[in-house]
């Protein structure tokens, strides 16, 4: 059958890597989109609050992933979204990738939502971090070997270290910073924990380390 030869396995297979490149680009033009067209400052109905919840805004879970606060709060987030979704957005394809980015995005949302249930004054929560943060999860379980440079250390850093870097410095900013910093540290805490579950269960054969492996005794996992 036609669809057996190499070359027919090839262009389903570089059609396959485009879907997931369109995926990561659409996201990126969607959020910029947003930034542009609907400024967080005068739709705060599209960020994500507790008041907004109980008033059924319920859309605010998913929108609050598209809006930022200003340029370089975009800047970071769609930076980030290109350098290490690049790297696994071609392997999973659109439907993956996006699942990973918005299952990773809307748990961050819902764990600082929780959390705002037992805060005191409301706050408003806005920002791709905690998609991003998942991706960066999955990205460092699939490639932990990649080496890349970090800001102000002058030799590169390997991306399963840097992933667990950036996810202490956040565990660590919520313990001692907290809301007061004016940052959503549980979203991007709920993100990259979500994003690493999901790449463990549904990217098993994509997988080549676990970061939670201490936690079942396991070790390196396999080069699927």
């Amino acid at each position: 059958m036609l669809n057996a030869r190499n070359y027919m396995r090839g262009g389903a297979r570089d059609d396959f890597d485009r879907s997931g490149l369109t995926a990561l680009y659409g996201l990126i033009v969607v959020n910029i989109l947003f930034f542009l067209l609907l400024p967080s400052a005068r739709h705060p109905e599209l960020c994500l609050s507790m008041p907004g919840i109980r008033q059924g805004l319920s859309w605010e879970v998913v929108t609050a992933l598209f809006m930022h606060a200003n340029f370089w709060h975009i800047l970071f987030n769609m930076y980030s979204l290109y350098l290490f979704g690049g790297m696994i957005a071609p392997r999973l394809g659109a439907k993956r990738f996006l699942a990973l980015y918005f299952t990773a995005g809307i748990a961050g949302n819902l764990l600082w939502l929780a959390s705002e249930s037992f805060a005191g004054p409301a706050g408003l929560l806005l920002g791709a971090s905690g998609a991003v943060m998942g991706v960066i999860a999955a990205s460092a379980m699939m490639e932990p070997d990649v080496r890349l440079f970090i800001l102000f250390i002058p030799y590169p850093v390997k991306l399963r270290t840097m992933a667990m870097v950036f996810f202490g410095l956040d565990v660590f900013n919520e313990i001692f910073a907290g809301p007061a910093a004016g940052v959503a540290y549980l979203a991007h805490i709920g993100g990259f924990l979500v994003g690493a579950a999901f790449a463990a269960v549904f990217f098993k054969g994509f997988v080549r380390w676990n970061p939670f492996s201490f936690l079942t005794g396991g070790g390196r996992a396999p080069r699927g």
